[in-house]
């Protein structure tokens, strides 16, 4: 979902089992300036996360980032290396 004339999105992803963002606790991602992880889907839950949440390999993650960091957002759901 694009907010805002695209200056900001709402983007769901499924967290790869070799990504760099899977069982670190949220305040231990690293995730960049202008974005936020606003839900974990796991399995039938939803979590509103804070520090010590933890996403697990094929959570579903929904995200706000500004279209800026929305490239490394992506990354570190992905596999390492792709």
């Amino acid at each position: 979902t694009v907010l805002e004339d695209g200056q900001a999105e709402v983007v769901e992803l499924t967290a790869s089992p070799k990504c760099r963002a899977v069982n670190k606790p949220l305040h231990r991602m690293n995730l960049p300036r202008g974005s936020l992880l606003a839900a974990i889907v796991h399995g039938d839950d939803v979590i509103i996360p804070r520090g010590k949440d933890i996403v697990h390999p094929g959570d579903r993650v929904i995200l706000m980032t500004t279209k800026d960091a929305r490239a490394t957002v992506e990354r570190l759901f992905r596999p390492r290396g792709e």
